[in-house]
C-alpha cells in the first residue's frame, strides 16, 4: 500500500490529494453510509478533489476509493473489498472505486488469463447489485515465455447494476 500511495502521490495534479488508511465514517456521513461499511472500516487509499464552493472556500471532494490487496490473499478477503468498493458505488455513483491486486511470481488467474492478458469481462459476486471488471494489467517477467512467474499488477474497476 505504501508504494502505491507514494506512487499515485508524486503524480497527481495539484487539486487533488490523497489519503491513506482512511475509515469509510471520516468521508462517508453515517446516514448515507451502507451497513457493510462498519464505523471501522478503512479504505487503503482515497483520493480527494478539491473544489470551491459558493462561498469560494476550498471543499474536498472524494473522486476514487482504491483498495489494494495480494492475490495470495483469500478470496473471501478479495471478495470482501470488492463487496465494499460495490456499496460505495452503490450509495455514491460519482466516486470511482477500484482493487489493485498485486502478484509476486504468479499469475492471479482470476484477473489475468492464460496469455497474460485482463480478463475483461464482468464477473460477479454473489449477493451483490454490482460486478466488476479487470481494466489494466501490467506485467513484468525476466522472460515473456515465463507468464506463469511473472510480477503482476492488475487494476479492477467496480460498478453497480443499471
Amino acid at each position: 500500500v505504501a508504494e502505491l500511495c507514494n506512487l499515485i502521490h508524486a503524480n497527481l495534479p495539484d487539486k487533488y490529494s490523497l489519503h491513506c488508511e482512511e475509515q469509510y465514517s471520516e468521508f462517508l456521513h453515517s446516514a448515507d453510509r451502507p451497513p457493510i461499511l462498519t464505523e471501522k472500516s478503512r479504505a487503503d487509499l482515497v483520493v480527494y478533489e478539491a473544489i470551491k464552493n459558493r462561498r469560494g472556500e476550498r471543499e474536498l471532494h472524494v473522486k476514487f476509493v482504491i483498495e489494494v490487496k495480494l492475490a495470495s490473499a483469500p478470496k473471501s478477503q478479495i471478495d470482501g473489498d470488492l463487496k465494499r468498493l460495490i456499496a460505495v458505488r452503490t450509495a455514491f455513483p460519482d466516486i470511482k472505486t477500484y482493487l489493485v491486486v498485486v502478484a509476486e511470481a504468479h499469475r492471479p488467474d482470476r484477473f489475468v488469463s492464460d496469455a497474460g492478458a485482463s480478463i475483461t469481462k464482468q464477473q460477479r459476486l454473489k449477493g451483490v447489485d454490482g460486478y466488476f471488471k479487470v481494466r489494466r494489467t501490467l506485467k513484468a517477467a525476466h522472460a515473456y515465455t515465463k507468464i506463469e512467474r511473472a510480477q503482476y499488477a492488475c487494476l479492477v474497476e467496480t460498478f453497480v447494476d443499471a
